[in-house]
């Protein structure tokens, strides 16, 4: 582990860089992903759109939940009645179908935790769901943050490679490590929640795997990736 990731000395340090990477990435055009925060959705409609999420794009997500709709005739619990290999093939086109329509299953029966969350302390309410089969610490603060405001922050690979790449709180060893050092900051959870969408969207758009795109970044001038690229481009 690396000794920041526990230092609650930092605070101070952690809000005021949170505020400087809200307020410049807030100028950028990003959107928010039409699968998991877009409309009203049921507890376990947007658990369902969590789960298909993973490891692809909204459009194949959204189609593989329309499927289950379709199939469910429009009662998701109704998914109960049909074999596995009926829900791997509604959602075979967002992929890791075998993992996905167990945990959906798994959902589906513990359906009624899903509301009982919501009168839950948080650090509580994030517990609870982790003990479902298949559902991550990822995951629960997904749905905790978007269905109930609850104050967490979530961290995919993007997020993930965004503030290891930025180095202003050091490096994180795992997503789970970086969440709970974000959180540690108590920032509203409004301003985590949109914070986490932007900085996806940042990822996603500008600051990619591959071929980041520097030149576009209002963050290059205090980054370390982008430091340590020059000076190599230099030598």
């Amino acid at each position: 582990m690396n000794q920041r990731e526990s230092d609650t000395s930092l605070i101070p340090s952690i809000q005021e860089r949170l505020s400087t990477l809200y307020s410049k990435l807030s100028s950028l055009p990003l959107e928010e992903s039409i699968i998991i925060s877009k409309g009203e959705m049921t507890p376990l409609q947007r658990m369902i759109r969590i789960i298909l999420s993973q490891n692809t794009n909204d459009k194949l997500a959204l189609k593989a939940f329309q499927n289950l709709e379709e199939l469910s005739g429009g009662d998701l619990v109704n998914l109960l009645q049909f074999p596995e290999e009926r829900i791997r093939e509604a959602i075979a086109i967002s992929g890791m179908k075998t993992q996905k329509a167990r945990t959906i299953l798994r959902v589906i029966e513990n359906r009624d935790l899903l509301l009982r969350v919501r009168d839950m302390e948080p650090s509580e309410a994030l517990r609870s769901l982790m003990e479902i089969p298949g559902i991550g610490p990822k995951s629960a603060r997904v749905f905790l943050s978007f269905q109930y405001g609850m104050p967490f922050f979530p961290v995919d690979t993007h997020i993930f490679r965004v503030i290891n790449r930025l180095g202003w709180f050091g490096k994180f060893s795992s997503p789970e490590k970086l969440s709970q050092f974000i959180e540690s900051a108590e920032l509203p959870a409004e301003k985590l929640k949109r914070l986490h969408v932007m900085i996806i969207r940042f990822g996603r758009d500008i600051c990619k795997a591959k071929n980041p795109r520097c030149s576009l970044c209002p963050l290059s001038s205090e980054c370390e990736y982008y430091r340590k690229s020059a000076e190599l481009s230099q030598a």
